[in-house]
């Protein structure tokens, strides 16, 4: 027996969003639609954060201070303690209240600040100055080729020469008597404008002393001081790394990323003949960053150096001077490691060149 048109209607419920959220996609709470619509200033990358989920909670810290260096354009210093402090809730070790509060603190001076649009999605990072034409830039020099024969010669002179590089060092650089911070007092003594980077495109020039202890957060930083804060790249637009914004040569830096440390330290080891070596950075990957003292020298006497430097397998592209390399003791996170320091001399930094001079 069919039922009466009354028993029908009661029997199917009112297709509305309230009723069926599932069908509509939304939720039906309204605290819900609230929150999403607070985010929509957000870019997508920001809405949902979620920290690096990892059996002992490693690369959090630095995860923490890379948020909160965008999350400062978006939200004040309460919010994005709380949105950070919501998402790092199981991931994988405790996170204290205090480090979190530190990343804010100490993010908030390199964070990026949004121009005066009427559009804050867009995360504009653009200023009302008139930009002006693409800076003039010298031709780079041509370097010739990498002489296998004479890296071959040199690697077989030197066996094992990566301990030796590391015995010679005057200081052993320890993680647990140096950090970053110290490593660049002695370097960039005074309290010059660096330009440093977490990522290859996420960087930031400070005062050395504005660094203070997050200078290890850091995997790249340009080897001269700036000049100013930011410059005018070769497209024209302001950036805080530029030729227009760096200063004189302090060290001319080598990259060798070819063949085992033995073969890279055999020819960090023969170019200190002609060159005062201060550093050698490892990477934490396959190559040796080494630093050279070079202020006040002549350009040509530079390009020869480089030019046999390159013969002996070194990377042109750290010839220019904004080239960002690896901060020593500085945080590769991708690797989840330490940048070492396997050479260092005081005596080829600019501190002691700068003691030497006040002496005299």
């Amino acid at each position: 027996m069919n039922p009466p048109p009354e028993t029908k209607a009661a029997a199917a419920p009112a297709r509305t969003t309230a009723s069926n959220p599932k069908r509509c996609g939304q939720s039906s709470n309204p605290n819900d639609r609230l929150q999403r619509r607070k985010l929509t200033d957000l870019p997508k990358s920001l809405r949902d954060l979620r920290s690096p989920a990892t059996g002992e909670g490693i690369g959090v810290h630095n995860w923490l201070f890379r948020m909160a260096l965008r999350l400062h354009a978006y939200r004040d210093h309460k919010a994005i303690v709380a949105m950070l402090s919501a998402a790092v809730k199981g991931c994988g070790r405790d996170v204290p209240e205090s480090e979190i509060e530190d990343a804010v603190v100490n993010s908030k001076g390199c964070a990026y600040k949004l121009s005066g649009t009427s559009n804050r999605s867009k995360g504009s990072y653009t200023t009302a100055r008139k930009q002006p034409s693409k800076p003039r830039v010298k031709a780079t020099p041509k370097w010739g080729k990498r002489n296998a024969e004479k890296i071959a010669v040199i690697a077989a002179a030197d066996p094992n020469a990566f301990d030796a590089l590391k015995y010679s060092s005057p200081v052993k650089v320890s993680e647990n008597l140096h950090d970053a911070a110290c490593i660049l007092e002695r370097l960039f003594p005074g309290n010059p404008l660096l330009s440093v980077a977490i990522g290859k495109y996420d960087f930031v020039t400070l005062l050395r002393m504005e660094l203070k202890g997050s200078a290890r957060l850091y995997s790249y930083l340009v080897p001269s001081a700036m000049t100013k804060r930011q410059g005018y790249n070769k497209k024209g637009k302001l950036s805080y790394r530029s030729l227009d914004a760096t200063g004189p040569r302090m060290y001319l830096v080598t990259e060798f990323d070819q063949g085992d440390k033995d073969t890279q330290s055999a020819a960090i080891r023969y170019l200190a003949r002609y060159a005062p070596l201060a550093m050698v950075v490892d990477s934490a990957g396959k190559s040796l960053h080494a630093w050279w003292y070079c202020k006040g020298q002549p350009e040509d006497r530079l390009i020869r150096f480089f030019r046999l430097a390159h013969s002996l397998g070194a990377d042109p592209a750290t010839w220019s001077r904004c080239q960002l390399v690896r901060m020593p003791l500085g945080w590769r996170a991708e690797k989840n490691a330490r940048q070492h320091v396997h050479f260092f001399d005081p005596r080829n930094t600019e501190t002691m060149k700068e003691d030497t001079a006040h002496e005299r």
